[in-house]
């Protein structure tokens, strides 16, 4: 698969309006909600109507056919038109429409073969509505300030929630089996006692619909292809078995074949029934004087499948995979309430061994700690809970798990029970993560208990360089989650990191290189705390890293008071994982390293050293100039000591990678371990640098790095009596090295535009010379 460019962009957008015209503008707005209310009621109603003129599963197929054959070669969602977008809401709104008490079926009267100019117009005039209730949010902000007195941080909570309530399809494809057998599977009993079917039947049956839904249509094609293109094929007298599969196969191209669940899953007909509406059998789509709108739930979010004329069929495919879970607790709860407590509990136990689970396979080596007890005070009289702590090398992850459902409730009905519901799953869960952690440092060595309050390992605070909490939820409100440390009405510490568990499964199936992952971890952290960076999707943040490396300090510079989003990131990867569900996987987009650093990253793996992170995430942080200049001073490094027959060190002040590098190479004088040591330190105090990194590599005789070392000096730890002996020797060095740079140069001094001769890469201006 050839890998195409792709155009990436960040835009700022920033309010460029004076008071007194935004408060005018506010006004004119406000004065015309009720004329474009009653607006989208005139067109709800008509098409209301129009469903009243058409057979409803020749309806259905329409919008699904058109909807199929209008995306089947797309890839990531960046590449859909907004109309594309709208013909698949369309879907999901007309069957919620047929099946709610807007519509009555003894009304319904059509003409068989007059029916193809309605279901044009019920598609257009869907679409029509969809894109005047985007607009119709702006009149509704202005309305909720001026009318019902909302502060804009509401307002702005509220409708950035409605139209992320938009956004389908929460998971990959090759991913859904997964998904299922991680949340079903443990349910088996419950299943089984109330509804007569176990998981396994559930997950294959929902597995079988998955292939049915994306892939019926198109194998149906291939298969009419073969028959025409088939030399012995008999064109004039075709047998009937021929004639027979002909009709099969159009009846799967643009039929409901392909959507009938009974014949798809062989379910039991009482557990369909149980997911399935008739039409006109739902009375609960309307709320708050929004009867029938799109914008609130939906009645196929409680039961995905439409029952028409004693078949049952799936047309929404992303409504039941992204609601199914929440539909099977909803309906075990109705069956037998006693089935809540069973549920919560094994929900508990699943997810949480879940993210273990995954964890595991994405950092493989690390120490997973779960169900950890530590005391609230000084005794284990009382003790607080955390989740899970997982240790890898010189690093820690502290986990809060979520697995709470987020509120069906649309933040325009009830904004107090939606944002209470956010808070409820996230904010708490930060609450424990910081808790956990301030408990952690309250003394350099901290254990941790089991439930019986016997100590199972504890921690010396003093031994992490890195330390990550982490909030991850089983519902996946992902839009939010993405920026959820951004919203001023959730209170979430600087630095926690929210994602769904399909964010950390996607993490898992992308990433491998631990070192890779905890550099994205660290840059994802300090995303957080760039007040303008707010991106709609966790993959955001990967395409950025994958784009841009340490994209926090990229985005970090904006105008004040704006707020950076990010447009086509994440097209690759959507690309990419998109292709693991077929038979050609393409290209993992990833990000460029030159074989210098892939080198010392391999030989790093290998080696049982400490603080392994240090070194990984001093390599990967480098700029691409950085990159450049380090490959290339590895390089010329040797070469020149070869032409010397000694060794000589490679220096870089730059502000974020600084280092003092040495090579040994066999057959050439060694610089003695102290000497290398002192060189190093008397850079770190002439510079007055906080810290800088000590490398030293080894090469065999064909120039190939075969071993390293590194060590993180720091300058607080020289002793202070030798630190103006190590400042005045930094200086000396300093300046011979900048008067062997002049000679060469041929020049009488470093001009302030010319490069620093420390080899940071940066202007002497803006390094040494400053």
């Amino acid at each position: 698969m050839s890998k195409k460019h792709v155009k990436f962009n960040h835009i700022a957008f920033s309010n460029n309006l004076s008071a007194p015209m935004r408060n005018t503008h506010i006004s004119e707005l406000a004065d015309l909600y009720e004329e474009k209310t009653e607006e989208i009621t005139v067109k709800i109603d008509n098409i209301i109507q129009l469903l009243h003129c058409v057979e409803p599963l020749e309806l259905m197929n329409f919008l699904v056919t058109t909807d199929y054959f209008s995306t089947v070669m797309m890839g990531s969602e960046i590449d859909y038109s907004n109309e594309q977008i709208l013909q698949n809401r369309a879907i999901e709104y007309i069957q919620s429409l047929l099946v709610s008490n807007a519509v009555n079926l003894e009304g319904i009267k059509y003409v068989k073969g007059e029916q193809e100019s309605y279901l044009h117009k019920i598609q257009a005039e869907t679409i029509d509505l969809y894109n005047t209730i985007r607009e119709w949010y702006f009149y509704w902000g202005a309305h909720a300030e001026r009318v019902l007195k909302l502060d804009k941080d509401s307002i702005s909570y509220i409708v950035e929630s409605q139209m992320f309530s938009q956004v389908r399809g929460k998971r990959y494809q090759f991913q859904v089996e997964e998904h299922l057998q991680t949340l079903l599977k443990p349910l088996d009993n419950l299943l089984v006692e109330n509804f007569n079917i176990s998981a396994d039947e559930i997950i294959k049956g929902l597995i079988t619909i998955e292939h049915s839904l994306t892939q019926g249509r198109g194998e149906a094609i291939s298969k009419i292809r073969e028959m025409m293109e088939n030399p012995n094929f008999d064109f004039e007298n075709p047998k009937n078995e021929a004639v027979e599969e002909g009709r099969n196969l159009f009846a799967r191209m643009f039929g409901s074949t392909t959507n009938d669940v009974k014949q798809i899953t062989n379910w039991p007909i009482e557990f369909i029934k149980k997911l399935s509406f008739l039409i006109g059998e739902a009375d609960n789509f309307s709320a708050n004087g929004f009867e029938y709108w799109p914008i609130i739930g939906f009645p196929i979010q409680k039961k995905p499948f439409i029952e028409i004329e004693d078949s049952f069929y799936c047309f929404a495919y992303c409504n039941l995979f992204d609601n199914i879970y929440r539909i099977l607790q909803k309906l075990l709860f109705e069956t037998n309430i006693s089935n809540k407590d069973v549920w919560e509990q094994t929900q508990k136990e699943s997810s949480e061994s879940a993210i273990v689970k995954l964890f595991a396979e994405l950092l493989p080596e690390c120490k997973i700690f779960r169900d950890n007890y530590y005391p609230e005070k000084e005794s284990l009289k009382r003790t607080n809970e955390n989740d899970i702590i997982i240790e890898y090398k010189n690093s820690l992850i502290i986990v809060e798990v979520k697995a709470g459902s987020f509120s069906p409730i649309p933040a325009i009905i009830n904004y107090e029970s939606h944002l209470r519901s956010y808070k409820s799953l996230v904010e708490k869960a930060d609450q424990q993560c910081q808790r956990t952690l301030a408990y952690l440092n309250r003394k350099n060595r901290s254990p941790i208990y089991d439930k019986n309050k016997v100590e199972k390992a504890s921690f010396v605070m003093d031994n992490y360089d890195y330390i990550y909490s982490m909030c991850i939820t089983i519902d996946d409100f992902n839009e939010f989650a993405a920026k959820a440390e951004k919203l001023n009405s959730i209170n979430i510490e600087a630095g926690t990191i929210v994602m769904s568990i399909e964010d950390l499964r996607t993490y898992k199936d992308y990433f491998e290189s631990p070192f890779i992952f905890f550099n994205f971890l660290e840059n994802r952290k300090n995303a957080t705390q760039v007040a303008s960076l707010r991106l709609n999707d966790e993959l955001d943040h990967l395409g950025m890293y994958i784009e841009h490396n340490m994209y926090p300090k990229t985005m970090g510079g904006g105008k004040k008071n704006s707020t950076i989003q990010g447009w086509g990131y994440r097209q690759e990867l959507d690309e990419y994982f998109m292709s693991l569900w077929s038979k050609d996987p393409g290209v993992r987009p990833e990000r460029e390293l030159d074989l210098v650093r892939l080198e010392l990253l391999s030989i790093l793996g290998k080696k049982k050293i400490d603080r392994k992170l240090l070194f990984s995430n001093f390599l990967l942080d480098f700029s691409t100039d950085g990159a450049q200049f380090f490959s290339n001073s590895v390089i010329s490094l040797q070469r020149r000591q070869r032409e010397l027959g000694r060794m000589v060190p490679a220096i870089s002040s730059g502000k974020d990678c600084r280092y003092v590098m040495f090579i040994e190479q066999p057959e050439i004088e060694k610089y003695p371990s102290e000497m290398m040591l002192k060189y190093c330190d008397g850079m770190l105090a002439y510079g007055n640098y906080s810290k800088l990194m000590f490398i030293n590599l080894f090469t065999d005789s064909n120039g190939k790095i075969v071993d390293l070392e590194f060590k993180e000096r720091r300058r607080n730890d020289i002793a202070p009596e030798k630190l103006d002996d190590l400042t005045e020797y930094g200086k000396r060095t300093f300046e011979t090295r900048l008067q062997t740079i002049i000679n060469k140069s041929g020049k009488k001094k470093i001009g302030r535009n010319d490069q620093c001769p420390c080899g940071s890469g940066l202007k002497y201006k803006k390094c040494c010379g400053n």
